[in-house]
């Protein structure tokens, strides 16, 4: 089985895996190399597999879509952090996270600042018009 994690920006993880690990809105979940193919939409959190090598490696991503085809696991989302260990990921994970809801929340003030302005400006056109 190969999985293959991708961001927009960079292929972060290309490897032949044994099994993965990750949670679905409905729960966790495993996949090994015969499970039957299917699409799920990952929760935020921490995605777990075990390499060829035996070596066990995390990522840690935001909301994300798990595509299963054949031998080939693809995940894909916006964010990821990788580590060696659950506690090294979720951290790197949590100061992700807080920063895309810092960045959300600038957004949404300056929508709002662009909303009440046009607005006014249409207001102002209404007045000189009518």
């Amino acid at each position: 089985m190969r999985i293959k994690i991708i961001t927009p920006a960079e292929i972060k993880v290309d490897a032949p895996a044994r099994w993965v690990r990750a949670d679905a809105p409905d729960g966790s979940f495993a996949l090994l190399p015969r499970h039957i193919d299917f699409v799920t939409r990952l929760v935020p959190g921490l995605i777990t597999f075990e390499r060829t090598d035996g070596a066990i490696r995390y990522a840690g991503s935001g909301a994300a879509t798990l595509v299963k085809r054949g031998p080939d696991v693809m995940i894909s989302a916006h964010d990821v952090v990788l580590g060696d260990t659950p506690d090294e990921v979720q951290q790197q994970l949590a100061r992700a996270l807080r920063t895309i809801d810092e960045i959300e929340r600038q957004e949404r003030a300056l929508l709002a600042r662009l909303e009440a302005d046009m607005i006014r400006r249409f207001q102002d056109l209404e007045r000189q018009t009518g």
